[in-house]
């Protein structure tokens, strides 16, 4: 773990928790998923804080992540359309911390340099294995963690 993020670890407790919580859960589940956004970007060593968790699943297992995860849905699954994405998503909530879980089938981005809507092509099959503070989990790989156009949910900047 690089001092970075080590460092990060120790500032995030609650995210961390939240995110060790929702792996065993998809993990229970038999849920492919993989780490994307804030928390994708800080395993590949970007300093940025994590301010909410995002993760993507296929369409398919998400009447199997809803039946699980009970009470912690805080938000169904929905279309939410803005300047840059276009997906369908759903908001989980463990301890405070936001967890929001995108439709990897369902994702579109906006081609900054057309304005033509793509197909976003996450695939969480395709991850990488990193640790995530103190957890081993699939993550975007590099060339889409975060950044503008990248193919990442997370991306902000």
């Amino acid at each position: 773990m690089s001092a970075a993020t080590g460092a990060a670890a120790a500032g995030q407790g609650a995210p961390a928790a939240a995110l060790r919580w929702v792996c065993g859960l998809l993990d229970d589940c038999g849920i492919p998923f993989q780490v994307t956004g804030d928390a994708a970007a800080m395993a590949h060593g970007d300093p940025r804080p994590v301010r909410r968790l995002e993760l993507c699943i296929a369409a398919e297992h998400v009447p199997a992540l809803v039946r699980a995860a009970g009470e912690r849905v805080v938000d169904h699954p929905w279309r939410r359309l803005d300047d840059t994405w276009d997906r369908v998503a759903l908001s989980l909530s463990h301890d405070g911390t936001t967890i929001d879980v995108w439709v990897a089938d369902a994702a579109r981005l906006k081609d900054a340099a057309t304005g033509q809507w793509r197909e976003a092509a996450l695939d969480p099959e395709a991850s990488v294995t990193m640790k995530v503070w103190d957890v081993e989990a699939p993550v975007t790989p590099r060339e889409q963690s975060g950044r503008p156009g990248s193919g990442s949910p997370g991306s902000r900047d």
